[in-house]
């Protein structure tokens, strides 16, 4: 199907998010959202094979009712904005990470450079951070095109006056919103997070690091 209906892909094959080892995590995100497009039509055709049997075979789209219903349930499940959004965030934030869980990965690992190098993606969060308007508008193009390819419209949860299971922050439109409710928030956390767990002074993390290393 990639290669009939997606030729110029570089990606055919998902990857699976392995539960220890987190470099992999990282690849896995960036391939679910490469090859989001031809998921979502993958999905479409398995749960409707008779609309499609003419264009890829009557052989290779024989599914039973269970694998059908699969199929559009999970279609429904990742055809949403939101998801689309999040899933971008995701990718774009871990791949600052990525280079950091390279290193502490490795058997050689140096307690020092391990450090620097967490230095390093503080100092590319924040540069995320102060320049969030222009990075933010480039993203939210990318998602709204990625949404356009399978048949999603960018919208905003409903808001109300008291929530408590979302964020229900203000926005007018929904690259304001999820700019607030996604973007920032997530990347503050990143921010506050690498901070407590690589300070200088965090002499238990420093430990923890260089006895990894020996």
């Amino acid at each position: 199907m990639i290669e009939k209906d997606f030729p110029d892909a570089k990606k055919t094959t998902l990857k699976n998010m392995c539960k220890t080892r987190w470099v992999e995590r990282h690849e896995a995100y960036e391939v679910f959202f490469a090859l989001f497009s031809s998921m979502m039509r993958a999905l479409e055709v398995m749960a409707n094979e008779r609309l499609f049997a003419g264009q890829y075979g009557d052989a290779a789209w024989s599914w039973d009712t269970d694998s059908k219903n699969k199929a559009s349930g999970l279609a429904n499940a990742i055809s949403s904005f939101s998801f689309i959004i999040t899933l971008l965030k995701a990718m774009k934030y871990f791949s600052v990470l990525k280079p950091l869980s390279v290193k502490l990965q490795k058997r050689d690992l140096d307690v020092y450079e391990a450090h620097n190098n967490s230095n390093n993606v503080t100092d590319d969060l924040q540069v995320i951070r102060d320049n969030i308007k222009d990075i933010w508008t480039k993203w939210f193009d990318l998602v709204v095109t990625t949404a356009a390819n399978v048949g999603v419209v960018p919208s905003t949860p409903r808001r109300t006056n008291q929530q408590q299971h979302r964020d229900n922050v203000p926005g007018q439109t929904p690259s304001d919103y999820y700019k607030m409710a996604i973007a920032i928030s997530l990347l503050d956390h990143l921010q506050s997070e690498m901070k407590a767990y690589f300070n200088p002074t965090n002499d238990a993390v420093l430990s923890s690091l260089f006895n990894s290393s020996s």
